[in-house]
């Protein structure tokens, strides 16, 4: 148990992957903020729970590309950005008739937001409303090459496929879909894998039944953001949606929303997420991601073997990303 100015110094010294400050665990209580007990430290944000004001997301300055964990270097400004970007959509969620776990933005890097447990990780929090889903519920719009090879190679039920398509029309990549396409990848794993609907299920402790309503629910979501973001300039090809299940059994989107969870493009093609790290690793560090994925095939749940980040991004790589989701903060204001 920490308090929640020593929590937060812990957060600065991990930002980079160093160890946090000798002693900082032993900071006393702060009687106005209640005990803090750290969650969960991840690539994009921190969890901390008060027992007086609940639980609170921090994004952070960081950046993790191909599974691999932070990059050892700051995107100083973008947990802000992502803080925005998330608490515009959860809001306009809500006003959607959308059930959210978002309560309110208490400042620049953090929102409040309902406490769900995560019985996988054996995390329970005392004012919790029920449990998150131990899935990730992906939609697509668009066909990629990836999921073209998936549905040729019987891993995606092709006639779940054709419904979606126009008549007389093959799927090939770049193909776009009439209704958002909802399937599950695993979560809270070393390494996320797709499932199928009956493994979801059990996974996740739920009847097919209770399964294709969430993915109407999800679904439901998607065609709203998509029509959101079209609104201002962007089309949503895919992304993810986490979602918890309250005591009563209703779905609760859950998690955060933004560039990280979500591909979106221009009328021009151009993405705005962490394409251009990505692709700086690919051109520039082309060794390291061949390693990087040699690795992954022979121990795929074990990330101990795999290789360190080869290098940083430069600064004009940080600066493009930094672009690009201020881009996307900057619409959604506007819409606003």
């Amino acid at each position: 148990m920490v308090t929640k100015r020593a929590f937060l110094e812990i957060l600065r010294y991990n930002t980079c992957g160093n160890e946090p400050p000798p002693g900082s665990k032993e900071s006393g209580d702060n009687p106005e903020e209640g005990t803090v007990q750290i969650s969960r430290v991840g690539s994009s944000k921190d969890v901390f729970y008060s027992d007086v004001k609940g639980m609170e997301f921090n994004f952070s300055d960081r950046v993790s590309v191909f599974d691999r964990g932070p990059i050892p270097v700051t995107f100083t400004g973008l947990g802000a950005v992502r803080c925005s970007i998330a608490a515009i959509l959860f809001e306009k969620l809500d006003a959607a008739d959308f059930r959210t776990h978002f309560r309110e933005r208490l400042d620049e890097q953090r929102i409040a937001v309902t406490p769900f447990n995560i019985p996988e990780l054996d995390v329970y929090y005392p004012q919790a409303f029920g449990r998150l889903l131990p899935l990730e519920f992906l939609f697509r719009f668009v066909a990629t090459k990836k999921f073209c090879s998936r549905v040729e190679g019987g891993a995606v039920d092709r006639a779940a496929i054709e419904c979606l398509l126009s008549l007389d029309e093959d799927l090939v990549p770049g193909m776009r879909f009439q209704h958002p396409f909802v399937e599950c990848s695993t979560k809270h794993q070393a390494a996320d894998t797709y499932v199928s609907d009956e493994e979801a299920a059990r996974l996740a402790g739920l009847t097919l039944g209770q399964l294709q309503d969430i993915y109407k629910v999800v679904a439901r979501a998607a065609i709203y953001l998509k029509t959101l973001f079209r609104s201002v300039g962007f089309d949503l090809c895919d992304g993810k949606i986490e979602g918890a299940l309250t005591e009563e059994g209703m779905f609760v989107i859950a998690d955060s929303i933004s560039p990280d969870e979500l591909r979106l493009t221009d009328s021009g093609g151009r993405s705005y997420d962490k394409d251009p790290v990505r692709r700086w690793y690919e051109e520039c560090c082309a060794d390291w991601v061949k390693e990087l994925g040699e690795a992954k095939a022979k121990a795929p749940y074990d990330k101990s073997g795999w290789p360190p980040y080869s290098a940083e991004p430069p600064p004009e790589v940080i600066q493009d990303l930094l672009w690009r989701y201020e881009a996307v903060r900057d619409a959604l204001s506007i819409k606003k």
